[in-house]
C-alpha cells in the first residue's frame, strides 16, 4: 500500500455531499423524511450499537423527490430467527399505500430493495417477550430511467396463498391469489 491508498481513501470518503445520521428516540417511534437525490440517510435501532427493547413498534417513512426510487439496504441485521418471523420483524412497503402489503425480514438477512414509487417505509415490531436485536439501515435515491408517469408497471406472476401484511396494524391476513 503506497501513500497515496489513503489519500484517495479519503477523497472518496469526503465526496459524499450530504450525510444524515438518525437515531429513534424512544419515545417517538413514527418518523419521516424527504431523501434528496444528493442525500444518503442512516437510520438505527432505538440504542444502537446494543439492541432494541421488546414490545417496540416504530416506522420509518421515506419520501424521495419526483423522478427518484428509493433504495433501502440494511446490511446490518441481526434479529430473532422465528418460523414466520413471529417474534420480531421488519415489514417493508415500496408503494405509496402503506396499507398494502409488505414484505417481511427477520433473522440475519440482509434487506436491500427499491421502492415501486418515490416512497419506501419500514416498520418494526418487536414482541414484548423478545431477546432483543439490531439493524442499521441506508436509503438513498435512484434515479428513474423513463419518466416515472411512463414508466411500464410489469406484473408479477401471482402465487396461491400468498400472506400479506399490514404495515399499519402489523397483522397478517390470507389472500387468495388466482392466477391469471
Amino acid at each position: 500500500m503506497n501513500v497515496l491508498t489513503p489519500l484517495l481513501l479519503l477523497s472518496r470518503l469526503t465526496s459524499v455531499k450530504l450525510i444524515i445520521v438518525h437515531h429513534t428516540p424512544p419515545d417517538k417511534c413514527d418518523f419521516n423524511a424527504t431523501v434528496l437525490p444528493t442525500q444518503k440517510y442512516h437510520f438505527t435501532n432505538d440504542n444502537w450499537p446494543d439492541t432494541y427493547d421488546m414490545g417496540v413498534n416504530c416506522r420509518w417513512t421515506f419520501n424521495c423527490v419526483e423522478g427518484y426510487a428509493c433504495r433501502l439496504q440494511c446490511r446490518d441485521v441481526g434479529l430473532p430467527a422465528t418460523l414466520g418471523c413471529y417474534m420480531d420483524r421488519l415489514l417493508v412497503s415500496t408503494t405509496s399505500d402503506k396499507t398494502l402489503g409488505a414484505r417481511v425480514f427477520c433473522g440475519r438477512e440482509p434487506i436491500n430493495i427499491r421502492s415501486s414509487g418515490t416512497m419506501i417505509t419500514m416498520k418494526l415490531i418487536t414482541s414484548r417477550f423478545s431477546p432483543g436485536g439490531r439493524f442499521r439501515c441506508t436509503i438513498t435515491t435512484e434515479k428513474w430511467r423513463q419518466p416515472m408517469k411512463y414508466a411500464t408497471v410489469v406484473p408479477l406472476p401471482m402465487k396461491l396463498h400468498r400472506i400479506k401484511y399490514n404495515i399499519e396494524k402489523g397483522t397478517k391476513s390470507r389472500i387468495n391469489w388466482r392466477m391469471v
